[in-house]
């Protein structure tokens, strides 16, 4: 695989993990990560996959006027491989992108939104550079990226676990799954950045002030001992209902 489509790609999966998370300035982070995946992606094709410097433009054209004009660089890119993206779409994306890094306005951005910009990204890529992009690579290429991003963090929080969460478990049920996880494993009770880290590494990441709401929720209903953070026999049933395979 060419280097500049590996370095796309693997934008493509950090902008993923980060669309997964239910922390609106992650989400935020994730549109605008992908964006610069596409931008330079339409760069790489023109000046390392294409003939278009040379004969649709000059060097110097292409320098002062397309390379730093998105709208004009997805045009040329067009006009070489038609139908290689949805340009009004793309156009979208890219202007909330702009209101996400230039406006000094908090906007929400819908973690579906992220994925789908993901997804239009691995197609054009397919299209612009003939490579075939099989989804489970994609998935792995995804795991790895989080494991990847979480190593650092996850040595400050000195210990932590990595649990095979459904996608659709709740914040409380994901929490339970960690608690048990890391009592199973280290024999006691994990701290609030433990259990932070590790649903981050879980494919689950939630907000740390939310994290202590749940657990203050979870203490209150009985599922999660007072003091010490360890599971009572209904928060063992919660944590089980959590898992992808149990």
């Amino acid at each position: 695989m060419k280097s500049w489509v590996a370095e796309v790609l693997e934008q493509a999966a950090i902008a993923s993990t980060l669309a997964k998370s239910s922390s609106p300035v992650l989400k935020r982070l994730s549109l605008i990560i992908v964006d610069n995946a596409f931008e330079f992606m339409l760069k790489a094709f023109v000046e390392f996959d294409s003939q278009i410097i040379g004969t649709r433009v000059t060097f110097h054209e292409w320098k002062s006027e397309y390379k730093g004009n998105f709208e004009k660089l997805t045009h040329l890119v067009l006009l070489e491989k038609p139908n290689s993206f949805e340009k009004g779409s793309i156009m979208r994306y890219h202007n909330t992108r702009n209101n996400l890094y230039h406006e000094a306005q908090p906007l929400t951005v819908d973690g579906t939104v992220c994925n789908t910009y993901v997804r239009d990204l691995t197609s054009a890529i397919e299209r612009l550079f003939g490579e075939t992009l099989d989804p489970r690579a994609l998935e792995r290429l995804e795991e790895s990226t989080r494991k990847t991003m979480f190593a650092e963090t996850s040595k400050a929080a000195t210990q932590v676990v990595e649990v095979d969460l459904d996608p659709d478990c709740s914040d409380r049920a994901a929490i339970c799954a960690v608690v048990h996880e890391f009592h199973q494993r280290f024999g006691k009770g994990p701290k609030l950045a433990e259990i932070d880290y590790s649903l981050s590494l879980s494919g689950h990441a939630v907000e740390r002030s939310r994290i202590s709401v749940r657990l203050s929720e979870l203490r209150g209903g009985g599922f999660v001992a007072r003091g010490e953070t360890i599971l009572r026999p209904k928060g063992r049933g919660l944590a089980h209902d959590a898992l992808r395979n149990p």
